[in-house]
């Protein structure tokens, strides 16, 4: 899951290319959007992550930091496992993988 606001959006490309790349394939991509959604939403359709049916995208519209953006993504997930992917994250080709096995 990734919280996410505008600022960040430029970095959801390389975030979503380490996804794509992960050796474990069972996945899903949910990110929570702080704040207004248009710059973020542009980053995930440019990128493609829009169109995939593993991805999951909401807002809730207001502006509340990273705390309360993470824990709402956390509610909407029913996923026994959860990593948390900062936007500015790329994860490792076998991250997933790793973390799954524990």
């Amino acid at each position: 899951m990734t919280a996410v606001h505008a600022p960040y959006s430029a970095f959801l490309p390389l975030a979503w290319q380490s996804l794509l790349d992960q050796s474990h394939t069972a996945w899903r991509w949910l990110v929570q959007i702080d704040g207004p959604p248009a710059d973020v939403l542009d980053a995930l359709t440019g990128c493609g992550a829009a169109a995939d049916p593993r991805v999951a995208i909401a807002s809730h519209g207001t502006t509340e930091g990273p705390a309360v953006t993470r824990n709402v993504a956390l509610g909407r997930t029913t996923a026994p496992f959860v990593q948390n992917v900062d936007a500015d994250d790329e994860l490792e080709l076998e991250a997933l993988s790793v973390s799954a096995r524990r």
